[in-house]
């Protein structure tokens, strides 16, 4: 087997004594001071391993990797990599393809000596045994000066094609975090980090107001003297950006520790400008310029001419992730204040899928719906308003309605509306559910005994009037949609069945309830309710009779109802005189049913005076 170990490695003194430990452990070792004579020699004759130190002659032990692993016939046979600094967060030495990167102490060989010896030795050995061809020697050592600067060209182009093949990979793996902003920054420092080592750095995303980003030794913080870094940074960040404003809307510090996420708590207390020794600002540009890079050092001359290109082609990538992270972000923040006005009208249950319906407006303008109508209106409030100051009757009304709505939303109904004291609720649109009706009728109860509950104490109330309210509900069907001018367009619902649940609410008085639905309505419902059909109307311009049904949220009474049904069929029927005595037993029973009353009192009239071509129905000649 191959047992043949390259070491490169510049110093004689450590090649001996490095070369004297493996030989004591069977291998053979061929040693090479200058890095370029190394990787000729192992592509020309791989080794078993190769053992290379990061320092070496014309090219360093990571160009020396790079040749070697990106080699299609040779990137097989192991390449460890030692040194005595620590590079482990260092961008290039991660990605430099070493099988193995090894941080020596104290002249301590222990650890380089067992990763030779756990070397896939079948691999290593089918490398050096194999009889494949190999790349001319002269390809990369030539015979004069001329002949040697060739190869030299050749390394130099293939690691500045990589090293930007990896900054435009790590500026796409960035792109995964844009939808988290702070960890997004965080990311980018720490590439940044271990692109150049800085002592700080700081991130301005040109917004208004501005937000800007520090990473380093210490927090940095708004204001302090005027040569603090943060005011440098702010100066340039204007200058590029044309911003003479001097919001700033959040500063957010990332120590380096975490960046690194090494753990400690961060040292120092942050520096000024007369403590740095090399600073550079990058601008971050994508559409426009999205924001500016702050890089700053302790190290005199720490901006060569590499380290330079490497950032500003980085930061050229990264501009347009941070740009699609600020408009993700006011994407979030426009929906969110969306989600908040709709939630004054709109269970929030259904605020997402509202959000994620993709119609346009031309087909919202002309759509059907059978929906369920709700309007509910205060009653007398004309009178409380004149006698009250208008602070107070407003106060009192946005109480009032927040409650009323809150009851709304909870079962599945949109607000249509509000018509100065008066509530307009749909239930089927934007949104349906298979049990509209019931959901309204179950809305409509549940704002009945909620009032008990609103607090009317602002208000001063004419002498025998009481805070009440009426409910009228009708279903049917509705033209829905986007409803307006160019100027001013709303999502509401037109036709007969609005203008029927109005009317309905206006009877609620003239009945006695406080809630009375139709016909169309009652047979829409799934559930049990508590029910009673009070009477058939023709509303105003309509031919045709509407039965109406009140609703409570307790039962009628059992014989109440059979009195009182039995009249009211007698009732419909003509039969005046037998209907009335049935109507003042179920007044015997409950002598404040108004409707029961008002039907005794049509059939006391009736009897006197019959009405023509009676179909059980009665006009109602006011709205």
């Amino acid at each position: 087997m191959n047992k043949k170990v390259f070491l490169a490695e510049s110093s004689s003194l450590i090649a001996k004594k490095i070369s004297s430990v493996l030989q004591d452990c069977g291998f053979e070792i061929e040693i090479f001071e200058d890095g370029l004579d190394c990787a000729s020699a192992a592509l020309k004759s791989p080794p078993f391993c190769l053992l290379c130190d990061f320092s070496l002659k014309t090219i360093t032990g990571l160009q020396l990797c790079s040749v070697i692993k990106n080699s299609p016939d040779y990137c097989y046979f192991p390449i460890i990599l030692f040194t005595i600094e620590d590079f482990s967060e260092d961008f290039w030495v991660s990605r430099c393809g070493a099988d193995k990167i090894i941080y020596m102490e104290d002249n301590d060989f222990t650890e380089l000596v067992q990763a030779v010896k756990n070397c896939r030795a079948g691999i290593a050995g089918t490398a050096g045994d194999s009889e494949t061809s190999v790349i001319d020697a002269e390809v990369f050592v030539g015979q004069n000066a001329l002949e040697k600067n060739f190869p030299m060209a050749v390394v130099h182009s293939m690691e500045r094609i990589r090293h930007y093949a990896w900054l435009l990979d790590s500026a796409v793996d960035l792109a995964a975090f844009y939808r988290e902003r702070d960890t997004l920054i965080k990311e980018i420092f720490s590439v940044i980090h271990s692109l150049c080592r800085y002592d700080g750095a700081a991130l301005f995303l040109n917004q208004d107001p501005v937000e800007c980003f520090f990473s380093g030794t210490g927090e940095q913080k708004e204001g302090g003297e005027e040569n603090s870094f943060f005011k440098i940074c702010m100066n340039d960040f204007r200058k590029l950006t044309a911003k003479f404003g001097t919001g700033v809307q959040k500063i957010k510090s990332f120590p380096l520790e975490s960046v690194l996420e090494t753990g400690g708590k961060s040292s120092g207390s942050g520096f000024d400008a007369d403590k740095l020794s090399s600073y550079m600002v990058f601008p971050l540009e994508s559409s426009g310029i999205t924001g500016t890079l702050h890089i700053a050092s302790k190290v005199n001359n720490f901006f060569d001419y590499k380290t330079v290109a490497t950032l500003e082609f980085f930061c050229q990538k990264i501009g347009f992730i941070l740009e699609s992270a600020v408009q993700y972000r006011k994407s979030i923040a426009a929906e969110n204040g969306l989600r908040s006005a709709l939630s004054k009208y709109v269970p929030e249950e259904i605020i997402g899928e509202l959000l994620k319906t993709e119609k346009n407006e031309t087909q919202s303008e002309n759509e059907k719906r059978r929906v369920a109508i709700l309007i509910c209106d205060i009653r007398n409030f004309t009178s409380l308003s004149e006698i009250n100051k208008p602070e107070n009757v407003v106060g009192f009304l946005n109480g009032y309605f927040s409650r009323m709505v809150d009851v709304i939303k909870k079962h599945g109904g949109s607000i249509d509306k509000f018509m100065g004291d008066a509530i307009m609720a749909i239930f089927g649109a934007p949104i349906s559910y298979v049990d509209n009706a019931d959901r309204s009728l179950k809305a409509a109860l549940e704002m009945i005994s909620t009032l008990p509950e609103i607090d009317c104490s602002v208000l001063d109330f004419p002498e025998g009037m009481t805070f009440d309210i009426g409910i009228g509900i009708h279903y049917g069907e509705v033209i829905v949609g986007n409803i307006g001018c160019k100027d001013k367009r709303d999502y509401t619902v037109i036709g007969d069945t609005v203008n029927l649940a109005s009317r309905l609410e206006g009877l609620t008085k003239k009945y006695g309830a406080k809630i009375i639905l139709s016909e169309g309505l009652k047979k829409e419902l799934k559930g049990n309710f508590n029910l009673l059909q009070v009477d058939t109307v023709k509303v105003k311009g309509k031919k045709l009779g509407v039965q109406i049904y009140k609703a409570a949220g307790r039962s009628f009474g059992e014989e109440f109802m059979q009195c009182y049904q039995k009249g009211l069929s007698l009732y419909t029927n003509g039969a005046f005189s037998l209907a009335l005595s049935y109507f003042d037993r179920a007044l015997e029973l409950v002598p404040e049913d108004k409707s029961c009353l008002l039907l005794k009192e049509r059939c006391v009239e009736f009897c006197k005076n019959p009405p023509e071509n009676w179909d059980g129905a009665v006009s109602l000649t006011s709205k």
